[in-house]
């Protein structure tokens, strides 16, 4: 009975998982080009790697083969391993229709597309794919990866279109020497074999030259994901990273290019881009000096912190700008961020309004929203290529709380945050250089790479970005701790006519104002530092709220420097000193004046504030 139970149990988990299974088609070109990689059983390798990858990321697989003739539009589909084994003679298509694929994707769906990217269409020759891109583009796809690979190839390539019949052995002999040029040069892996080339034309009228080649061949491998929610992106993203350390290949992400394709980081040589200065109409003199540090932690989070030179000459009772410099790169390495021709096709960068915030909004004035914006306006520079340029961001912030309200009171509770934005436009999205070198050749005649444009992320770029991108001002920068006064208008001279050291002894008693700050703690609550003055920077005391709308004034004895005067409701009680304890009457609160070892326990506990 138990094992029919557990036998249940696991027939039931196999059913739940069979449903929710996500569907991946692979579909692989069955043109007659594609000869010299089945002969090597080069694919049908790829394709079990690819299936047994996807095990693990529970997507249910159907491998197919695609097979288009000349003389019809309609795509023939068969099962991949019933076409091996059942049809020894492998009939193959006349041509390769990629574009017709596109029109057959579902939702939800997971496509990877296993072809030598030459697409066929009639009256344009051999090798045209701008149908297949342009439909690419049109579509609703989540993800689109292209994963360029080599695999072995003992065929015949195609390597020339021709009308009529071929005007002897000189033509032959030149795009020998041509694919034997290009091969020899730019061969990545084994050496190559290439044989003499052969006219090829089944009605004597139309033909093209093949190649005799054995050795490596670029293959194309699309990975696409149609329009889906994000728990099934997330899965393939992560399957696509999968498939790339199991067949030992590089998926390049072309779209989207979001989020995932750029990041901002702290700048390092702080040099602003001349050309988008001139862009922006901005003279490089007129740029304020950076008095933040840009910040990105673990998450990927990003925030505004003060350098330690003005962590503390802002007061927020008054106006202030704050100027944070950084630079915008990607995050991919196949990608670029690239200017367009003109200022107006560059990316542009703009920062949405400041909002402060306040863990008392009755603090804040009325209406209070700062200003963000940067300098320069543009990227017209490819970061990559020169060296980082430096982008600033100016933040006006004007007074955010009213001259009466107490520190202690807007102390650690301001913070502001904004939306950084970033408009792309196409023209600024292009393949890295040595990546377009690397993969991909618009020449049929260079083997070793993936025939296609160079530069697909730009073919394949949707037609405008605009990445949001959250910057958290933290509260240390809007409320900073005031620095401890050191009195620089005592008559020293003084000091002439007394003994040095006695008047210090005196005068440190006192002088001595702990900083200008009581330590205190009310009900056995977090501690905190109240501004109680001294001789010289009188203060007629502080203001500590204790609820039910009493509270308590704070002041430092004139006669004895080691202790504070304390006033309950405008009451004066009376003087205590460190390591005292005081019942406050008409109440249950009790106030006590921390030690210094007190001070410094709690301040190690994080439960001390001091601002």
């Amino acid at each position: 009975m138990f094992k029919r139970i557990i036998f249940l149990v696991i027939l039931l988990c196999l059913t739940f998982l069979k449903v929710y299974a996500s569907p991946l088609r692979i579909l692989v070109d069955g043109s007659g080009s594609m000869k010299g990689f089945f002969s090597t059983n080069g694919v049908e390798e790829l394709v079990r790697q690819i299936e047994n990858a996807s095990k693990s990321y529970q997507f249910e697989v159907n491998s197919t083969v695609f097979i288009s003739n000349k003389d019809s539009s309609e795509i023939i589909f068969q099962n991949l391993w019933t076409w091996l084994k059942e049809n020894p003679s492998k009939r193959y298509g006349n041509i390769t229709k990629l574009d017709e694929l596109v029109g057959n994707f579902s939702k939800n769906e997971a496509i990877i597309i296993i072809t030598d990217n030459f697409q066929d269409n009639e009256g344009e020759g051999i090798g045209r794919t701008q149908l297949f891109y342009r439909r690419l583009q049109d579509t609703a796809l989540s993800r689109v990866y292209s994963a360029p690979v080599l695999l072995e190839f003992d065929g015949r390539v195609e390597v020339g279109v021709g009308i009529g019949i071929p005007e002897g052995k000189e033509n032959a002999h030149k795009i020998y020497e041509s694919a034997l040029a290009y091969t020899s040069k730019h061969f990545i892996g084994k050496d190559g074999k290439i044989g003499t080339p052969v006219w090829y034309s089944p009605t004597n009228q139309q033909g093209l030259w093949k190649i005799p080649y054995k050795g490596l061949r670029g293959l194309a491998v699309y990975l696409l994901l149609t329009e889906s929610d994000d728990e099934i992106e997330y899965k393939f993203k992560n399957f696509v990273e999968f498939i790339g350390q199991k067949t030992n290949t590089s998926p390049l992400l072309i779209r989207p290019l979001g989020s995932d394709a750029v990041k901002l980081k702290a700048t390092e040589s702080g040099q602003p881009d001349p050309k988008a200065l001139e862009c922006a109409g901005i003279e490089i003199n007129s740029l304020p000096k950076a008095n933040l540090n840009f910040q990105v932690n673990d998450k990927g989070e990003y925030s505004l912190g003060l350098k330690p030179d003005v962590a503390l000459r802002y007061n927020p009772r008054n106006p202030a700008q704050f100027v944070v410099a950084f630079d915008i790169i990607s995050t991919q390495a196949h990608i670029q961020l690239h200017p367009g021709g003109e200022c107006e096709s560059s990316a542009k960068l703009i920062a949405s309004p400041l909002k402060v915030e306040a863990a008392r909004q009755d603090i804040l004035l009325p209406g209070v929203q700062g200003r963000a914006y940067a300098q320069p306006a543009y990227l017209v520079t490819p970061l990559d290529s020169v060296g980082p340029r430096a982008v600033f961001l100016v933040i006006d912030l004007p007074p955010l709380v009213g001259p009466d309200v107490p520190d202690e009171v807007f102390a650690g509770q301001l913070s502001a945050s904004l939306d950084f934005k970033i408009q792309v436009p196409p023209s600024a999205w292009r393949t890295a250089p040595n990546v377009q070198r690397r993969y991909f050749t618009p020449n049929p005649l260079d083997l070793a790479r993936v025939f296609s444009p160079k530069d697909l992320v730009r073919v394949l770029a949707p037609p405008a970005i605009e990445l949001s991108l959250p910057v958290h001002l933290r509260s240390e920068v809007i409320n900073p701790a005031p620095r401890p006064q050191t009195p620089m208008d005592f008559p020293w001279w003084l000091l002439g006519l007394f003994g040095v050291g006695g008047l210090s002894t005196g005068l440190w008693r006192w002088l001595r104002p702990l900083g200008f700050y009581a330590p205190v703690r009310v009900n056995g609550q977090r501690g905190r530092a109240v501004r109680v003055g001294g001789v010289l920077k009188p203060i007629r005391g502080s203001k500590l709220n204790i609820g039910d709308g009493k509270h308590l004034i704070i002041e430092r004895s004139m006669r004895h420097g080691s202790q504070i005067n304390v006033f309950f409701n405008d009451q004066k009680l009376r003087m205590i000193k460190p390591g005292e304890r005081l019942n406050l009457p008409d109440s249950e609160s009790r106030l006590s004046y921390l030690t210094g070892i007190e001070q410094r326990n709690l301040k190690k506990d994080g439960q001390y504030d001091q601002y």
